[in-house]
């Protein structure tokens, strides 16, 4: 549950040809299939490896154990009881409301979607409301609250971080718990919830947030789109700056956050930008007023002025986020002890380096 097994297979592409899907066993022994086989490839607890094959071996055990389907298996604990009315594993005969998959948000793919018969790993048909659902379940677990799905001590269990940033299905921080999703031929989503689990300490190594945690608050965003984590970064960024919630920083690994989208027109640059001019950003950049009184920003020794917006992202600590007007480049102006300094987003979070004054 952690992925810490050591078993093989990160994903599933899933088989768009109805008549030629493999059982699941078939899927653990590589018959017929597109997949390799799941196999044991390192020693069990040894790393974080993050590992559908293992989840799917997780299905074939409870299946085994109950002498039920994984689906029958689900729909009696975890849909049900949470009222997740439009969640299932398989579409009803005649459904039509359903998304069709993208490229790019204007090409359909050849194919509607894939099936998975790796159900526990990857075959779950669901919505942006169910999933909150399953969010707002822990929360209240979390709490104690009466008729609450879990126990506290269960919630507690099920977010406490194993290695990295994952804990058990779900990854997590000191602040929210959350888990990235993505389908063939196209298909991408996050869905994530605050929560106080100060036991996974913030060892991430960027500014603490030093806001208080929302009570029972997340966002889930679903895309019909192989381009749509774009768009999901960006409106995650959007929705928590105009929540005033804490900035969102990946807690799912392998998704790197883009830089955001521009802030309303109507937004004010704060004033205190102004402290960061002086001298240039490790040999690169020159922080610079510009004729209107606005911020801008040029490469040292260019004639060139490139305007800065503000950014719609949450502030970290004491920061001033800022976009280069039309680039998907972001300076954040922020502090690291006592010294100002500048982080320089090329493109998302982790293209992000720190620029000091010279």
């Amino acid at each position: 549950m952690s992925h810490t097994a050591g078993v093989s297979t990160r994903g599933f592409p899933g088989y768009p040809d109805t008549t030629r899907v493999p059982s699941v066993a078939e899927v653990v022994t590589g018959a017929r299939t597109n997949t390799q086989p799941v196999e044991l490839i390192t020693l069990p607890g040894l790393e974080f490896m993050y590992s559908g094959g293992g989840i799917t071996l997780l299905q074939c055990i409870m299946e085994k154990v109950m002498d039920t389907s994984f689906e029958k298996i689900v729909r009696a604990y975890v849909l049900d009881p949470l009222g997740m009315t439009r969640s299932c594993y398989k579409l009803a005969d005649g459904e039509a409301n359903v998304s069709q998959s993208y490229y790019t948000g204007f090409l359909p793919t050849e194919n509607k979607w894939h099936i998975q018969p790796e159900q526990a790993a990857a075959g779950l048909w669901t919505t942006p409301t169910d999933l909150l659902k399953v969010v707002r379940a822990l929360q209240s677990s979390l709490c104690e609250e009466p008729g609450n799905a879990l126990s506290k001590a269960s919630a507690e269990t099920m977010l406490t971080r194993i290695k990295e940033s994952m804990a058990l299905t779900w990854f997590a921080d000191n602040t929210k718990f959350g888990h990235a999703g993505g389908n063939n031929p196209g298909w991408h989503c996050f869905v994530f919830g605050y929560a106080d689990l100060p036991w996974n300490k913030n060892d991430e190594g960027h500014s603490q947030i030093v806001q208080r945690t929302p009570s029972k608050c997340g966002i889930a965003v679903m895309t019909n789109s192989a381009t749509g984590y774009l768009a999901v970064s960006k409106i995650l960024h959007a929705i928590t700056y105009l929540k005033g919630w804490p900035e969102f920083h990946t807690v799912s690994a392998g998704n790197a956050f883009e830089t955001p989208l521009r802030a309303p027109k109507n937004a004010v640059t704060p004033a205190e930008w102004k402290d960061w001019i002086g001298g240039s950003w490790s040999d690169s950049w020159e922080l610079v007023e510009a004729g209107s009184g606005l911020p801008a920003a040029r490469i040292t020794g260019s004639d060139v002025l490139i305007a800065l917006r503000p950014a719609a992202i949450s502030s970290v600590s004491y920061s001033i986020e800022l976009l280069f007007d039309g680039l998907s480049l972001m300076l954040r102006l922020g502090w690291d002890g006592d010294e100002r300094i500048v982080e320089f987003w090329n493109g998302g979070l982790a293209t992000r380096t720190t620029l000091r004054s010279s």
